[in-house]
């Protein structure tokens, strides 16, 4: 691939595409590898069978068990309604409940992170408490109030620390973060850390395996840790061999075809790239060709990510090394992958993160809550979809009514249309409240990206439940004022070459197909 560094370098190079409205092609399932995918899904729905038919065996020969179901249904019923934390989920529990025949609290403990995630959260636990001593010391004395508040959260909730003296550098496109990542890895010298929720076959991962195939054979270890669920339908079993085949320890997390696995919503949905300890690379974009927009699935795809250099890379490793342990049960020795960066000096404070399930805090929900409590003049953000839990809308919503400038840029090509018609609907709520929504001309928003005047975070975190508590996720926070500057421009000229959102006006029938989403949107 071009190496190109700024915007302007990628455009001449012909890594970046015109953002004019490009052939959207709507084909979810490929011929060659569909059928895993498929098949995934009939294994899910096969598990739930067994559980029904279970059911149904036991109430019809033990008519005492189906009052047994009922009352411990409704005390699971009642004890939702205290414990989930929005009310639309509650809601959605209710209503299942309901017509769940006294079997509705079996889904609910099944979708419940402390029965689906709670050996992986011990296990986090021990890795976490073995490995925080790795880990820097920090100081905030220069720090303005905002910044330090964010960060003192980030550290409070989950133990991660700030570095400094660390260049960083954004990018806002998809195609040039791996541009980047492919050159960067292609000079490896020591080892390789990736974290893919979706790995696709296609052209760039074809580079990549040739890549993987270089470097090992000159004794760099590569260790590749990929979601299953995110994967399937997309990467072939042949894939996975010739991946292998070349020398890198690739990992599956949540295997989509583990028995009982009913925890399909904790999903690892991070990107992180560390080569050598050296550099660190963070984005929105997964492992795919549409994202670099040689496949337009959903038009032109609209991404973004930063690259760093020098301390704050050991925060990533971190990340990064803690996930490999809990999905693959291999210790790792920490301190032969730390302090090989390279050495910067900069003031500015770069902290990379990671949250999920395992945290006992809604941590990537969290940073941006902080975020946005801090911002009292500028708070931009960009996401996928916009199906945030209310009580995180109505903060963003006090902030427009407050007077500050809230402006969210959104898709107007949606992968998922019912998803589409949610994000819509959160986003006239904003707009009602002052703030002003761009939905991009022809393209599929995947950046996410908030910045304020005080701060900026990028990273694998879209603006809905799933991602809020349910899914792991990672970002980098900084205050870098070149790299708020890249993004500042970046927004920029999305507001440029958009316009402002007004409210529609809707029919009974799409306020009906609405309400339905808003129901059933939660317990997917």
């Amino acid at each position: 691939m071009e190496n190109a560094k700024t915007y302007d370098e990628a455009e001449q190079a012909g890594l970046i595409q015109v953002r004019d409205p490009l052939p959207i092609k709507k084909i979810w399932i490929d011929k060659r590898t569909g059928w895993k995918g498929l098949g995934s899904v009939f294994f899910l729905v096969a598990q739930c069978a067994v559980w029904v038919a279970i059911y149904i065996t036991l109430v019809y020969f033990y008519s005492w068990f189906f009052y047994f179901c009922l009352a411990v249904n409704a005390v699971v019923c009642i004890c939702a309604m205290f414990f989930e934390k929005d009310a639309q989920c509650r809601i959605s529990w209710l209503v299942l409940f309901i017509l769940s025949c006294g079997c509705g609290f079996i889904m609910y403990f099944m979708a419940d992170k402390r029965v689906c995630y709670g050996g992986q959260k011990k296990k986090f636990k021990e890795i976490r408490e073995r490995t925080d001593c790795c880990l820097a010391s920090y100081d905030l004395k220069d720090a303005k109030p905002a910044v330090s508040n964010d960060i003192t959260y980030l550290n409070k909730a989950a133990g991660f620390v700030p570095y400094q003296n660390t260049k960083i550098q954004y990018y806002r496109e998809g195609s040039v973060v791996f541009g980047e990542i492919v050159d960067t890895i292609s000079e490896a010298q020591d080892f390789v850390f990736m974290e893919y929720f979706m790995v696709s076959d296609g052209t760039l991962l074809d580079e990549l395996i040739e890549v993987f195939r270089k470097i090992c054979s000159r004794g760099v270890k590569v260790r590749f840790l990929y979601d299953d669920q995110g994967s399937s339908g997309a990467l072939r079993t042949e894939t996975i061999k010739r991946i292998r085949a070349a020398g890198v320890e690739f990992e599956a997390f949540s295997k989509m075809f583990a028995v009982a696995n009913f925890g399909l919503n904790f999903r690892d949905h991070r990107k992180i790239v560390v080569v050598d300890g050296k550099t660190g690379f963070v984005a929105g974009c997964n492992l795919t060709d549409n994202c670099v927009n040689r496949n337009n699935m959903e038009g032109y795809w609209k991404d973004a990510g930063v690259r760093f250099e020098g301390e704050a890379v050991d925060g990533l490793s971190i990340c990064f090394m803690r996930q490999w342990e809990i999905a693959t049960g291999r210790r790792l020795d920490f301190n032969e992958y730390l302090r090989h960066y390279d050495k910067y000096e900069s003031s500015s404070y770069v902290m990379p993160y990671a949250g999920g399930p395992e945290n006992s805090t809604d941590l990537c929900r969290g940073v941006y809550v902080s975020l946005i409590s801090g911002a009292h003049e500028r708070l931009w953000m960009s996401s996928p979809y916009l199906l945030p839990d209310e009580a995180f809308l109505d903060r963003i919503i006090e902030k427009a009514q407050a007077g500050v400038d809230v402006r969210i840029v959104l898709p107007s090509v949606p992968d998922y249309a019912y998803i589409h018609r949610l994000t819509k609907f959160h986003a006239e709520k904003v707009i009602k409240a002052g703030a002003k929504v761009y939905y991009m001309d022809g393209a599929f928003v995947h950046m996410k990206v908030m910045l304020t005047e005080n701060a900026m975070t990028v990273g694998s975190t879209n603006l809905d439940m799933r991602a809020f508590f349910e899914e792991l996720d990672n970002g980098v926070y900084t205050n870098d004022p070149g790299c708020m500057r890249g993004a500042e421009e970046d927004f920029m000229q999305i507001f440029r070459e958009n316009n402002v959102a007004d409210i529609e006006e809707h029919s009974l029938g799409d306020k009906m197909y609405t309400d339905i989403c808003r129901l059933i949107s939660p317990l997917l």
